[in-house]
């Protein structure tokens, strides 16, 4: 499997000594191997401490092949490079080269050796093909040692969170600790190495989308340090492009750097805004030592920008859950958010009106955590906007439905809606007249609220209604003399309330049957038509 060497004068005398003692061949009559030669003796250095035999470096696999195939000399290993020398003048060995990273592929671009891989930390497949287990890569050295020199047990390994397991319960990939940021600090507590982020495969394609070789890092200057002598940037990486590709062979997204803390700046060299941080979630801790809540990051400014780089709104930032707790630690509710204007803008960019915010059930708890009313909306002025863009009128608000609930829960009747003048103005806007509430609203309510209330300022009442219906039609004015209110005959009757209260409950019976029949239209038990 070794050429036959003939390269120099040491071997060309060797093999004339080999010769000589036993006539020069082996059992096939071919000139001896190195192996041969060391199973004879003839190969000088060993164990000793002295420079590795041939045998002894063919034997662990330290001498690769060359162009043509066969085994290289050292010559042929001087001339392209790969022996140089280390801090003491002396020659590289194989392993200070591997640790380096100077060995990646050999002369004539086949993959090294599995022993070389494992040499290096390459190693991923056993000889079969199969992935190696953890006990397999101990074996081999690649996973390390702990406090103590000794080979990391399981048992550490899972203490230290390198043994866990994916979503299809496999083992995870190195990527994937170090995507979810496991793989931070090697065992003496120090940041990790390029080599290390580059044995984990942190470090994995260049420009042409190929995995980047050990050499081609070196040669770019990203095993060693930049120009000031300093250790290079994760910046200064993704600068050059080698921190550039995911798994998919797309461009790293910054936010995939930074989600396995190889991010430092940002792609104008400034430092990353808090925004930025927060998302991936690099802002971690208060000043109590607890994780930072989003409301706490919005409060102090830290969550800044959204896609487009402008500044991100509370609304957006409450629909992607990034405001979530309040001060005593619940999550905020709508309402919360509303009433401290975290709650901004709607899909057009324009501010939400209360109304929209209602509409979406953005608006939903008030102090003791039930549901808001209606009513406990408009008293605070919530409901502010119709479709139009308009201001909601109460005749609008109590048409759709959005009056409901006094302060007892029940249902608002409409004389207590007259009551606190939440029926103010009709269809064309004017201010409604109390016949026109009559006319279509609650008028079993609103006939008692009259005879209590109205009837005691009779003169005030009627100079009011004269007023209101001099500009109307005839029509409307001779409608409202001949349903005149009150009728004289009230006025005159000692015991006129509980009479006309008898009377109207005689007709109630009656309007049940025959509805559009009725003397005081204003006191039908259901709305009439206006």
């Amino acid at each position: 499997m070794f050429r036959r060497s003939v390269c120099s004068t040491e071997h060309y005398a060797v093999s004339e000594l080999v010769k000589a003692s036993r006539d020069g061949h082996d059992i096939d009559g071919e000139v001896l191997t190195y192996l041969e030669l060391a199973q004879v003796g003839l190969l000088e250095q060993d164990i000793d401490g002295e420079v590795l035999t041939y045998l002894e470096l063919a034997q662990v696999g330290l001498l690769e092949q060359d162009i043509d195939g066969e085994v290289l000399t050292y010559l042929e290993l001087a001339q392209v490079g790969l022996l140089e020398q280390d801090i003491d003048g002396e020659v590289l060995t194989y392993l200070e080269l591997a640790q380096v990273g100077l060995l990646e592929q050999d002369i004539d671009g086949e993959v090294l050796t599995y022993l070389e891989l494992a040499q290096v930390g390459l190693l991923e497949q056993d000889i079969d093909g199969e992935v190696l287990t953890y006990l397999e890569l101990a074996q081999v050295g690649l996973l390390e040692q702990d406090i103590d020199g000794e080979v990391l047990t399981y048992l550490e390994l899972a203490q230290v969170g390198l043994l866990e397991q994916d979503i299809d319960g496999e083992v995870l990939t190195y990527l994937e600790l170090a995507q979810v940021g496991l793989l931070e600090q090697d065992i003496d507590g120090e940041a990790l190495t390029y080599l290390e982020l580059a044995q984990v495969g942190l470090l994995e394609r260049d420009i042409d989308g190929e995995a980047l070789t050990y050499l081609e890092l070196a040669q770019v200057g990203l095993l060693e340090r930049d120009i000031d002598g300093e250790a290079l940037t994760y910046l200064e990486l993704a600068q050059v492009g080698l921190l550039e590709r995911d798994i998919d062979g797309e461009a790293l997204t910054y936010l995939e750097l930074a989600q396995v803390g190889l991010l430092e700046r940002d792609i104008d060299g400034e430092a990353l805004t808090y925004l930025e941080l927060a998302q991936v979630g690099l802002l971690e801790r208060d000043i109590d030592g607890e994780a930072l809540t989003y409301l706490e990051l919005a409060q102090v400014g830290l969550l800044e920008r959204d896609i487009d780089g402008e500044a991100l709104t509370y609304l957006e930032l409450a629909q992607v859950g990034l405001l979530e707790r309040d001060i005593d630690g619940e999550a905020l509710t709508y309402l919360e958010l509303a009433q401290v204007g975290l709650l901004e803008r709607d899909i057009d960019g324009e501010a939400l009106t209360y109304l929209e915010l209602a509409q979406v059930g953005l608006l939903e708890q008030d102090i003791d955590g039930e549901a808001l009313t209606y009513l406990e909306l408009a008293q605070v002025g919530l409901l502010e906007q119709d479709i139009d863009g308009e201001v909601l009128t109460y005749l609008e608000l109590a048409q759709v439905g959005l009056l409901e609930q006094d302060i007892d829960g029940e249902v608002l009747t409409y004389l207590e809606l007259a009551q606190v003048g939440l029926l103010e103005q009709d269809i064309d806007g004017e201010v409604l007249t109390y016949l026109e509430l009559a006319q279509f609203h609650n008028a079993n309510q609103l006939a008692a609220w009259c005879l209590h209330h109205i009837c005691t300022h009779y003169n005030n009442v009627c100079a009011n209604y004269r007023k209101e219906i001099k500009d109307k039609s005839a029509e409307n004015q001779e409608y409202f003399e001949k349903h005149r209110w009150p009728p004289v005959w009230y006025l005159k009757e000692d015991d006129h309330y509980q009479r006309v209260r008898k009377e109207r409950e005689k007709e109630d019976v009656v309007l049940n049957k025959h509805h559009s029949r009725r003397r005081w239209c204003f006191w039908s038990t259901s709305p009439a038509v206006a």
